[in-house]
């Protein structure tokens, strides 16, 4: 079971890149931008701590 969920959340609703956050099932708009298990010790992640971009590339 994990230890902590972390959830990143936009101030409002409006905030930009929303066009992004609507949910494809429902056609909802939603207000959080990630979701993230912690197993670690680590400390929580402090109010405007910016999420890690990760990219994968193809040989």
């Amino acid at each position: 079971m994990p230890k902590r969920l972390i959830v990143f959340k936009t101030e409002s609703l409006s905030s930009p890149g929303w066009e992004d956050r609507l949910l494809s099932h429902t056609g909802a708009l939603t207000s959080i931008l990630a979701e993230h298990y912690d197993y670690s010790d680590k400390p929580l992640p402090k109010t405007g701590d910016r999420l890690r971009n990760r990219v994968q590339f193809s040989a």
